[in-house]
């Protein structure tokens, strides 16, 4: 039996196309078979593991191009393709899907479909549920069943598709995948800005949140890994060369009238890797938690909690969309300074997610946080899953 990111596995299955997809899964369930669908195993260390041995299907060889056509601003894929080769298909183009996923050369289209995360940053606050007009997937007896279409319009019923997104596989395993897509931006650049104090931050963001149709891309990094604390604002600004010429002149006078020195004004519009994947590469002795709260929180007495506790950290603020992760390494006192950090979230009303922490911690942190969630919803959708998983059997346990 091997082990795959704390899941006991008994077999893996690679099927290769549609009906070969079909047929594992409708075997494995008719056998009463419980199994776990994987595209790059990038996301495999998130929600809770299985608690039992499982079968994993992999969708790496489902990998085609379904539909593309770059007028209809529409491209479907199967759901093992990798997020990359997708980006890159597009860029021939001129598009993007709107946002940029993490783990971009692993991870597949439908892995980041089931986690329903949209990467650290949303350009004009696009969304991957937002952005997907039609899924194909398939039941417990094997069958596809469709959601949806691959043309942008409107569809009279139920967003049924929606039901497959975030929701790490409980539903079933998803075939293909109908996006819209967006054109690029005509010019992008970076602009990164170190500070001494968290204020001075904030005096920029406040300042210039409001205009994220022109900077889609705002967020605040900092670590205590180093002597030094710094803060470092990250700003893309994008749209027209001139606008953002304007925008990049305005924000580089106000930063240094505020504190701020210059780092780097970079025109490459992929951003760095430890922004995009950050919270991605994780050890064992991480913990990676996600606090939320309204759009255009500025996570003031988190933000006070870290600079004085003395858990080794490394954050990221997207206050654009009222999120903030955090990445912290694991000690002896871990659970009291997540107690800490817990009632900070509900004075404030922070809503607090475990996005990752290994198994020794597991059972503990999930006992703390089991009110975290509204019930009603989990509720529902424990009743949904009955009708589309009567044995429990997909991604058992994973998801609620």
């Amino acid at each position: 039996m091997k082990i795959i990111n704390d899941h006991r596995i008994i077999n893996t299955n690679y099927p290769h196309n549609k009906n070969e997809f079909s047929k594992v899964v409708k075997k494995l369930y008719k056998d009463n078979q419980k199994m776990i669908i994987l595209g790059g195993g990038t996301k495999a260390k998130y929600g809770n593991p299985i608690d039992s041995p499982s079968h994993t299907v992999f969708t790496s060889e489902l990998n085609k191009v379904i539909d593309y056509n770059p007028s209809d601003l529409t491209v479907t894929v199967e759901s093992g393709m990798k997020v990359e080769f997708l980006m890159n298909l597009l860029s021939e183009n001129n598009q993007y899907l709107g946002y940029i996923l993490p783990n971009k050369k692993l991870s597949s289209i439908g892995g980041s479909t089931a986690y329903g995360y949209s990467g650290n940053y949303r350009f004009n606050d696009i969304h991957i549920r937002d952005s997907i007009i039609g899924i194909e997937a398939i039941n417990y007896n094997g069958d596809f069943i469709k959601s949806g279409g691959q043309v942008v319009k409107n569809v009279s019923g139920y967003d049924l598709h929606k039901l497959y997104i975030g929701t790490q596989g409980s539903f079933g395993p998803i075939y293909s995948i109908s996006f819209k897509i967006y054109p690029k931006p005509n010019y992008d650049t970076r602009v990164i800005f170190d500070f001494e104090n968290y204020e001075d931050v904030l005096n920029i963001i406040k300042k210039y949140l409001h205009l994220n149709w022109n900077i889609p891309r705002l967020s605040i990094y900092s670590t205590n890994k180093f002597k030094r604390k710094l803060y470092r604002l990250f700003c893309n600004i994008s749209g027209t060369k001139n606008a953002v010429d304007y925008i990049k002149k305005s924000i580089t006078k106000d930063i240094k009238l505020n504190n701020g020195k210059l780092e780097e004004i970079n025109n490459n519009i992929n951003m760095s890797v430890n922004l995009d994947d950050f919270g991605y590469n994780l050890k064992d002795e991480q913990l990676s938690i996600r606090i939320l709260s309204s759009k255009n929180s500025d996570f003031h007495h988190i933000i006070n909690y870290f600079e004085n506790c003395k858990l080794n950290f490394q954050l990221l603020v997207n206050p654009s969309i009222g999120s903030i992760s955090i990445l912290i390494e694991n000690n002896d006192s871990i659970l009291s300074y997540i107690d800490e950090i817990a009632e900070i979230s509900q004075l404030n009303n922070y809503r607090i997610i475990i996005d990752y922490v290994n198994l020794s911690l597991q059972n503990k942190l999930r006992n703390k946080f089991k009110n975290n969630d509204n019930q009603p919803i989990k509720n529902l959708t424990a009743l949904l899953k009955k009708n589309y998983d009567p044995q429990n059997l997909f991604s058992s346990g994973k998801f609620i």
